[in-house]
């Protein structure tokens, strides 16, 4: 069963034209003899002759293998009301590109989404991965997923249909989008698509599951569960239990245990599974060991072809994604990058991306530009922005719109949108028509590439869209010094007494918020009891006087000493409000970084003392006025990270560890921000910096440009803090889950009376 058309349509804003099409069972031969299964669904073109039920809600489902046809039988694709694409406005040209989209989690579920891109006039091949669900063999992330990729886009590219416009493109979320890195190909373009749409995605493995010396506990083990529960599972509903109530009562089981009994606890069986090996076999190894080195598709980042990244300020892939961004603009590429106020399990990433991939698919493989076309694919396997041979399309994807043949003035843009909050009441709260895609299909078309910097981020607290010429945009690196309980603008104000705590390991801190692998628990949170715990310190500075703004990279510098050898550090940045969600001083998390401080990490000092710097990655966000930054040290954030303690059986007692953070003249520690406007402890805030040419190599219109688009408001609620059991596992007291309500209630009475799709 998949999710209902009406479902999908109400959830993006928009409709879902009804469309006819051939749909195609296929069984794809790789170069080892195995078969891959995949769904092909073909646009049906006026005037041709495709066998068609003498039902209009019926077509052709056709059974092949690559021996040959094996069975026909019809399928139910739902009314068909203005389904010709010659008629239907979103399908305007008989020449349909393909998308391809390989998945681990059964490639029924990608039915409607699959329909939709169908209905907007492109061909889509959706298949299982080796030894996911109806396809052979055995499945290894990543490993295989390099040359069954490569042999896929050559089968595509062998198929009649695909000659009309021989043009292929990749998409999905996730590991639909790493499977997208591994199809890069090194030696010969033919083996890779010509442009790629991966959301919330990397190109590495190894920095997602081994984060800066530690072990993404919490991730592993979820999405350990999740795979063995869906190989063979088909149910919508069923996934969506999992998500809620399944995995959260069975991974719980794992996280203080050997990861000799993980696998055990999640399988039911005594065998080692694939990820189970990862756990036991290769999770402690380096980035350097050949089984990491396997899973590197970063090295093929330099033959990328047009390449649109999104990803979400509160996603456990954002550092991944802003690192693949970066490495392909130095290898010369011209990568797009859209990051919002996004967990990795909310919607709107989802259906906003399905908008912007179309956009950059019209603009890449249908060469739709207002009518005209771009050179040939050669020239967009550059990477490079694209010439049009028109003079009506003269812009290419990222000029500056000052400079831009079709810009009327050379005036900096500045048009927040309609929907932000303006009272600091309001502040980041979104209401159930926020989950939806804001603004008409309109908004992203392929001309939209040609009007927006290649840069376009949501800056939190303002609620605006902001558009760069790249990442990150230029700022003004301010210190902030720690000092007693609180931040100081000088190192003259600093304590010279070092602010200490202690951490048990027998009930280690726990996570609350942030970027973890979870449909309810993750994105920004109010931490009002979290920041009161024993184990958790404070650095606040003064009320600001005006609005101050940081987009980029923060960092903190850490002066400390710990009667453990190897210590952990979670460090949170912090907004506290005035009346932020109606409630004085509430407490959120904006962006956190964690690290495992090994031996061989930073620099060791005289007495014990040792210098670390721990980087807290990309983030956007305003303070307004009246608002404070707080910085939280704690060490620990289990079970997103594995506690740092001795194994559960190991035989080494379990113990309190005193940890010292210095913030003297000799040790000083400081949190670098990246502000873009104001300074926080200058009553000369409010300065916005990238409008300062002495600090700007670039033309001011290039940089700050408010999008006049609608606001998706931010999708994570501020909700109340998360009771903690001693192990760490999160318990909602009383979920927020808005999303998950607001799905629902839209969706619950579709589902009970109507089916979309292959049962």
């Amino acid at each position: 069963m998949a999710i209902d058309a009406q479902i999908l349509s109400k959830l993006m804003g928009v409709a879902i034209p009804d469309c006819k099409f051939r749909k195609e069972e296929v069984l794809m031969p790789m170069r080892d003899g195995v078969q891959l299964a995949a769904t092909v669904l073909i646009p049906q073109q006026k005037g041709r002759k495709d066998k068609v039920d003498k039902d209009k809600d019926k077509v052709t489902d056709t059974v092949r293998t690559a021996q040959g046809i094996q069975t026909t039988r019809d399928t139910d694709t739902g009314p068909s009301s203005s389904c010709d694409p010659s008629s239907t406005p979103q399908v305007q040209s008989r020449l349909f590109p393909t998308i391809l989209i390989r998945t681990p989690y059964h490639k029924k579920h990608m039915f409607q989404i699959a329909k939709w891109f169908v209905s907007h006039g492109y061909i889509v091949v959706v298949q299982d991965v080796r030894g996911r669900c109806g396809s052979d063999g055995e499945w290894d992330p990543v490993t295989t997923d390099e040359q069954d990729g490569h042999d896929t886009v050559r089968w595509v590219r062998r198929q009649d249909w695909f000659q009309q416009c021989p043009y292929v493109g990749t998409w999905g979320p996730s590991f639909l989008g790493i499977v997208q890195w591994a199809m890069l190909s090194t030696e010969d373009a033919l083996e890779q698509p010509d442009a790629m749409v991966p959301i919330m995605s990397a190109s590495r493995m190894h920095p997602i599951l081994r984060p800066n010396n530690g072990i993404s506990l919490a991730l592993l083990v979820r999405w350990h569960y999740m795979t063995n529960f869906i190989r063979n599972e088909t149910n919508q509903l069923d996934m969506m239990k999992l998500m809620l109530h399944k995995m959260d009562s069975k991974c719980s089981k794992c996280w203080d245990t050997s990861f000799l009994e993980v696998d055990r606890l999640i399988t039911g069986k005594g065998e080692t599974s694939r990820l189970g090996s990862y756990l036991v076999e290769h999770v402690h190894e380096s980035p350097d060991s050949s089984f990491w080195r396997a899973r590197d598709m970063s090295r093929k980042l330099p033959h990328a072809p047009p390449t649109h990244l999104l990803g979400g300020w509160y996603d456990f892939f954002l550092q991944e994604v802003l690192h693949d961004y970066t490495a392909l603009r130095d290898a010369g590429r011209n990568p797009f990058l859209t990051i919002g106020p996004w967990c990795h399990f909310d919607i709107p990433p989802l259906l906003i991306g399905l908008k912007i991939s179309l956009a950059w698919f019209d603009f890449h493989l249908k060469k739709k530009i207002d009518g005209c076309h771009s050179p040939t694919v050669r020239q967009a396997f550059s990477g490079s922005p694209v010439q049009s041979p028109s003079k009506d399309c003269g812009r290419q994807p990222g000029d500056d719109i000052a400079t831009s043949p079709m810009s009327s003035s050379s005036q900096e843009l500045d048009v927040n949108s309609p929907n932000s909050p303006t009272d600091d009441s309001q502040w980041d709260q979104i209401d159930d028509k926020d989950l939806q895609v804001q603004g008409s299909a309109e908004t992203y078309t392929a001309d939209d590439m040609l009007k927006r910097l290649p840069v376009k981020i949501y800056v939190m607290g303002s609620n605006t869209w902001k558009q760069f010429s790249s990442w990150p945009p230029p700022s003004s690196v301010t210190s902030c010094y720690l000092s007693a309980n609180s931040l100081q603008p000088e190192a003259s104000f600093v304590s010279e007494v070092p602010t200490t705590f202690v951490y048990d390991q027998n009930k280690p801190t726990p996570c609350v918020g942030g970027d973890q692998f979870h449909l309810r628990l993750a994105g920004r949170r109010k931490l009002n009891n979290y920041q009161k715990r024993s184990d958790v310190v404070a650095f606040t500075s003064p009320a600001l006087a005006k609005d101050v703004e940081i987009i980029g990279h923060v960092k903190l510098t850490l002066h400390f000493r710990s009667d453990q050898e190897e210590p952990d550090f979670f460090v949170r940045l912090c907004v506290v409000g005035k009346k932020m969600a109606m409630v004085p001083k509430n407490v959120a998390n904006v962006a956190d970084g964690y690290l495992r401080a090994v031996m061989a990490e930073g620099e060791h000092l005289e007495d014990g003392i040792r210098k670390v710097v721990i980087d807290l990655g990309g983030t956007a966000q305003c303070w307004k006025a009246g608002q404070k930054i707080r910085l939280l040290i704690s060490s620990g954030a289990h079970p997103r990270y594995m506690a740092n303690r001795p194994e559960k059986g190991s035989g080494v007692p379990r113990r309190k560890v005193k940890q010292e953070i210095f913030h003297d003249h000799r040790y000083p520690s400081t949190l670098d921000l990246p502000v873009t406007i104001g300074h926080p402890f200058s009553p000369m805030s409010g300065v916005d910096l990238t409008k300062n040419r002495a600090l700007l190599p670039l033309s001011d219109a290039s940089l700050g440009i408010d999008s006049n688009n609608h606001s998706l408001g931010n999708s994570s609620t501020i909700t109340e803090n998360i009771a903690s059991t001693p192990d760490g596992d999160q318990s909602p007291k009383n979920p927020s889950a808005r999303l998950w309500k607001t799905f629902k209630k839209k969706s619950s009475a579709l589902l009970n009376r109507s089916i979309s799709g292959p049962t």
